[in-house]
């Protein structure tokens, strides 16, 4: 199951859970605990290009809750809708597979692209904020996130996110079940920009 986190796309119609994943560029109540960091210089020892991504994403995963915790869940909106959402990298980022590749654009001479799991935890869409704020009813979602960056003035840029899911579950008498709803997916703003995810997702998910 694919879940874009950057594009508005098409809409489900049915009962909903809200799939996005926190961006700094997305349209969100507050900031997620697990947001990516937006660069990062190179070390000046060694200028490391890879060292320096490993580093940014070090950041992102060290700022996301270390542990599933309802409390962790903030207030988003994806208009006209309301949610609450916390994601976790239950491996952190040692595990991170990392490629890099050289481009022919001056101002951005290479990219690079970071694949770790992740486990994401939404509640249903709320057209009444009160609501999505009281919602404590999380579905779970295990999968692969790819992190994608560009090289520019000597740090790295984030770009934005895209999140393979594996199996989505909910909470049925404390113990995670395989979930029977059909998924709404709440696709964030970053999608509005066209399809340069979709295109630069293509281009770099046969080389890990």
């Amino acid at each position: 199951m694919w879940i874009r986190e950057r594009a508005c796309g098409q809409w489900f119609p049915v009962v909903a859970l809200a799939l996005a994943v926190a961006l700094g560029a997305c349209s969100h109540l507050g900031h997620g605990k697990g947001a990516a960091a937006g660069s990062e210089a190179v070390p000046e020892a060694g200028d490391d290009v890879e060292a320096a991504l490993r580093s940014a994403v070090s950041g992102m995963v060290r700022s996301a809750p270390a542990a599933e915790n309802p409390e962790y869940g903030e207030l988003r909106r994806h208009k006209p809708y309301f949610f609450r959402e916390y994601s976790v990298y239950p491996d952190g980022a040692d595990t991170a597979r990392v490629l890099i590749r050289d481009t022919e654009s001056r101002t951005a001479p290479k990219t690079g692209s970071v694949r770790l799991p992740k486990v994401r935890y939404t509640t249903e869409l709320r057209r009444k904020r009160d609501e999505a704020r009281r919602d404590s009813h999380y579905f779970r979602q295990t999968g692969t996130e790819t992190l994608s960056y560009e090289w520019r003035d000597g740090q790295w840029h984030y770009l934005g996110s895209l999140f393979v899911v594996d199996a989505t579950e909910e909470n049925i008498n404390g113990e995670w079940v395989p979930s029977e709803r059909e998924v709404m997916q709440a696709l964030k703003a970053e999608e509005a920009e066209g399809g340069w995810l979709k295109r630069s997702w293509q281009r770099v998910k046969d080389r890990f």
